[in-house]
C-alpha cells in the first residue's frame, strides 16, 4: 500500500517506466491514450532540419481513468494531425517488465514499438478515423 501512496499514475507502481512517442511528421500532434488526453499537451512536428519531437508517457499495469498511461496489453491510441484524426491499437506485451522505459515512433501509416535493446516489440497499422 505505501507503494501505491507514492504513484503518479494509479496502478503503475514506484519505479514504473514510460514509453518515449515520437512525432516523426512536420504536422502538430495530439494524443488520446486509452480515452485520455496526453498530459504533456501535443507534440510539435519537426521545423528546421529533420529532428523528431517526443513526449513521455507513464506506463501503468492498468488504466485507471485519471491520466493518461500506457499499460499492458492493448493500448487505443487516438491520433490528431493537422490534417486529420487516425488511430492505433499498441499492445505492450505482459512479459516486458513494468519498468522498462519503451520508445513508440508514431508515422503516418504504422507505428513502431522499441524496447531498451533497441528490439522491435511490436508494430502495427495507423488507420483513418474518418
Amino acid at each position: 500500500m505505501e507503494d501505491e501512496a507514492k504513484e503518479a499514475v494509479p496502478g503503475a507502481g514506484a519505479g514504473a517506466g514510460k514509453v518515449h512517442l515520437f512525432n516523426v511528421t512536420d504536422q502538430e500532434l495530439r494524443l488520446v491514450i486509452n480515452g485520455m488526453p496526453a498530459g504533456g499537451g501535443s507534440i510539435p512536428g519537426w521545423s528546421q532540419g529533420y529532428r523528431p519531437n517526443g513526449q513521455a508517457v507513464p506506463r501503468a499495469r492498468y488504466p485507471d481513468g485519471g491520466e493518461a498511461a500506457f499499460c499492458t496489453g492493448n493500448n487505443m491510441v487516438a491520433l490528431q494531425w493537422g490534417g486529420g484524426s487516425s488511430s492505433a491499437q499498441v499492445n505492450i506485451d505482459g512479459n516486458i517488465p513494468l519498468n522498462q522505459d519503451l520508445l513508440l515512433f508514431v508515422e503516418r501509416n504504422q507505428w513502431q514499438l522499441i524496447g531498451q535493446n533497441a528490439e522491435l516489440i511490436a508494430s502495427g497499422p495507423v488507420s483513418g478515423m474518418g
